[in-house]
């Protein structure tokens, strides 16, 4: 594939420099809104970051600085989506419009020049202080890391082609970058693929969270290589609360934590009308033949604030006892509720990583390409990708079958998930490229 914007970066596509003093580490992600997933995954490499060197400085990018510095106790900076889209404000960033790709093209011409001057000493005259800042952070930075998530995808477009105009100007400016816990691919478009093709290109290493499936949609557009590897997602081995602090929140939730429960999680996102309207019905019929056939207290878990409405409107389907877990989203509580539970039956990717971090086995359901994705790719880390149903088989008479076969089997799953688990931990250390002075 051919960029149309490869004139504008004269510099070879690979970047030649190996070696690097770890002394200032700039990290961009999907953060910052609130998500218990995405939270963890940036928790996760901060610790990976400090581990490796504890006298780095490390700076957060993101759109909510303030949240963001008060959540993880570290430095952080406006991100380029608020520097250049204003999306904190600007609704256009968000979705699939004709002036997002005006903006978009009319920022990556006019950044990448600004990269190229600023590399060459020439003064800047035609960015904003902020934008100059964010150059400037780009070019002193030892290390571009663009953390975990599932925002590089023809799904979330707007994110997709951000970043990769963020990659493609560290490259202009000679910043390594490197990439962990990625979903990418499921183009929607031919410039989709092109976008992606000119960002990704430039990075040193590219470590994903999907067996096979991102690596395919890499290869079809011409990314090959050793420093393209799939592995798990970032958050897999983050932090999880401690015995009290969960049982103190459980009962809060009026949950008896001595006795068994299993988690629920479920979502609207991309469901039209009917969709909700049949999923909620067959999510109620699931869900009730999980709590009456193992005897289990029903607990729904939001990871994001805006789950609750969803899972309120669940609330009413299930003729059941249910309740939602009351918390100030914070992943760790999240990822001791789900440490301590039965099992896991969930819609959204991160509640079945924080399950099989914790040997928890998890029953899923995708209504889309995008989470069907994603949560096939996680399920696939222990080998139980059978559990993830697309729409096809929820919304069929197999769906029952599934779960009676799934509840049956949880204890053989769960020596499943630990016996797999055990060998990801050795390999943990890896995570993060080796770079020296």
């Amino acid at each position: 594939i051919v960029s149309p914007f490869r004139f504008i970066s004269y510099i070879p596509s690979k970047n030649k420099r190996k070696y690097v003093k770890l002394n200032y580490i700039l990290i961009n992600g999907g953060y910052g809104y609130g998500n218990v997933g995405d939270e963890a995954q940036l928790s996760s490499n901060i610790e990976r970051w400090k581990k490796k060197d504890p006298q780095s400085k490390i700076t957060i990018l993101s759109p909510h600085p303030e949240y963001t510095s008060e959540h993880h106790k570290i430095s952080s900076k406006i991100a380029p989506r608020v520097i250049w889209f204003n999306s904190n404000k600007r609704a256009y960033y968000w979705f699939n419009n004709p002036y997002f790709y005006f903006r978009f093209l009319l920022i990556a011409f006019r950044h990448c020049i600004s990269a190229n001057l600023i590399k060459l000493g020439f003064p800047l005259s035609f960015t904003s202080k902020e934008e100059t800042n964010l150059l400037l952070d780009i070019k002193n930075a030892s290390i571009l890391h663009i953390s975990g998530g599932g925002f590089l995808t023809g799904m979330t477009r707007s994110r997709l082609w951000e970043n990769m105009l963020l990659l493609r100007i560290a490259h202009i400016l000679k910043t390594p970058s490197i990439l962990t816990g990625q979903t990418i691919g499921v183009f929607k478009s031919l410039s989709d693929k092109i976008i992606a093709y000119w960002g990704l290109s430039t990075a040193q290493s590219i470590k994903l969270r999907d067996k096979n499936a991102s690596e395919n949609d890499l290869k079809s557009i011409r990314l090959f290589g050793s420093h393209i590897a799939s592995y798990y997602d970032d958050a897999l081995f983050c932090k999880t609360a401690d015995k009290k602090t969960v049982y103190e929140t459980l009962k809060k939730s009026e949950i008896d934590p001595l006795k068994p429960y299993f988690i629920v999680n479920y979502h609207f996102w991309g469901m039209t009308d009917k969709v909700k309207k049949d999923s909620q019905e067959k999510m109620s019929n699931l869900i009730e033949l999980i709590g009456k056939k193992e005897k289990l207290q029903v607990l729904f878990l939001p990871m994001t604030p805006s789950d609750i409405g969803p899972l309120n409107d669940l609330k009413t389907k299930v003729n059941f006892d249910v309740k939602i877990l009351s918390y100030e989203f914070d992943f760790k509580i999240a990822r001791g509720v789900i440490g301590h539970s039965e099992c896991v039956f969930a819609m959204k990717h991160h509640p079945i990583i924080f399950a099989y971090g914790e040997s928890i086995p998890a029953l899923s359901v995708c209504l889309d390409d995008y989470y069907y994705r994603k949560n096939k790719g996680a399920m696939s880390l222990v080998g139980q990708e059978k559990y993830c149903m697309d729409q096809n088989i929820f919304f069929s008479d197999q769906s029952t079958q599934l779960t009676e076969e799934f509840i049956n089997k949880r204890y053989e799953l769960k020596n499943q998930i630990d016996k797999k688990i055990k060998e990801y931990y050795n390999i943990e250390k890896d995570m993060l490229p080796n770079y020296y002075p």
